[in-house]
């Protein structure tokens, strides 16, 4: 077996030590509370085992490729963390996942990290385990995106072109493409809804036409789509994803 493979599995196999199987029985993995539960103990523990903090990669994530690529807003992030009851949603989970990858630079001096493949690895099994227990959503395109954008940049041209094409549908199916401005003004929670999910649907448009055209021949699903609004947010809103 490919050892990143290898470390990628590993990383996944957190069942034993943090939930007992004893404790959980099978069953209970269908309640959407155990697999928030069990998700989120896996990629607290994924994330540590890079040397780092939740804080940390959200101070990385939104200093760097946030400023350029505006697909989640700050706020919003920010306050689906503070106000988790418990344990954040499976799909916030993976979302924290996704940025820890994308943000992820390994020190060369340092052995004990975890590696930048096997990291990748882990975050597209987990991608894909969490899509078989929940429906689509916001932060789990969201995700799917961030990963998409790290395959583009590592040069996995076809594996980002299925990933960004998995996203479009998702987006799709959850009716982000036809989302239009919410009335009101611009700090309301459903207008900044309403902007993020504007700005996630044109990260996939922006995404699959780099990915299309690098291999070459390939049909955008998100041509087929009509929209008929503007990229461009009011300051005010901008500012709540910046800042």
């Amino acid at each position: 077996m490919c050892p990143s493979v290898r470390s990628a599995l590993l990383m996944m196999d957190t069942f034993p030590d943090l939930v007992p199987s004893h404790f959980l029985p099978l069953g209970e993995l269908v309640e959407p509370m155990a697999v928030d539960r069990i998700l989120h103990l896996q990629v607290y523990r994924i994330i540590q085992a890079t040397g780092q903090f939740i804080d940390d990669i959200s101070v990385r994530y939104f200093q760097g490729i946030h400023r350029w690529f505006p697909i989640i807003s700050r706020r919003r992030f920010h306050n689906h963390l503070v106000n988790s009851p418990a344990s954040p949603t499976a799909d916030l989970s993976i979302l924290l996942l996704s940025i820890c990858l994308i943000t992820y630079y390994p020190s060369q001096t340092s052995a004990q990290l975890a590696d930048q493949e096997s990291l990748y690895l882990t975050a597209r099994m987990l991608f894909a385990h969490v899509q078989a227990f929940i429906p689509a959503s916001t932060h789990l395109i969201q995700a799917g995106i961030l990963i998409s954008v790290y395959e583009y940049a590592h040069g996995r041209r076809d594996a980002a072109y299925i990933s960004i094409g998995t996203c479009a549908r998702m987006a799709y199916a959850t009716g982000i493409h036809k989302v239009k401005p919410a009335p009101g003004f611009h700090d309301n929670e459903a207008c900044l809804a309403a902007e993020e999910e504007r700005n996630v649907w044109w990260g996939i448009v922006i995404c699959e036409r780099y990915c299309s055209f690098l291999t070459r021949n390939h049909e955008q699903f998100s041509s087929h789509i009509r929209y008929n609004y503007h990229a461009e947010i009011a300051a005010n809103a901008w500012q709540n994803f910046l800042l």
